[in-house]
């Protein structure tokens, strides 16, 4: 494959990096969640890129470093592309906002008497 080839090429998004690594490792969800002491519906979550979904996301990027050390990835790297992927999603977001001028309005303050 040439260098322009692998340019075109779409960036695989972050959950199905970790889905399909998982699962060339043999390893189920259930494995996955029971290693790290979470439930199985929170690494479905992260499977399906539903991130929005996980009750606390102050520890988004600590589940990910850590599910990315039980399937042999890196886990800062795993981390950065997430934060891209949200970067790129909110930057995607606000493409829908429109700018409005509001005018000035006079506002008259009296002074005391």
């Amino acid at each position: 494959m040439s260098e322009s080839e692998e340019e075109q090429q779409p960036v695989q998004s972050i959950s199905a990096l970790l889905s399909e690594t998982r699962e060339k490792l043999g390893l189920s969800q259930k494995d996955v969640a029971d290693q790290l002491f979470l439930t199985g519906t929170f690494i479905r979550y992260i499977d399906e890129g539903l991130f929005e979904k996980i009750p606390k996301q102050a520890f988004i990027k600590g589940y990910l470093r850590s599910y990315a050390r039980v399937i042999q990835l890196n886990g800062d790297e795993v981390v950065a592309q997430y934060e891209a992927e949200r970067e790129s999603q909110e930057q995607i977001a606000l493409r829908g906002v429109t700018e409005e001028r509001v005018g000035l309005s006079l506002i008259h303050i009296s002074e005391p008497t």
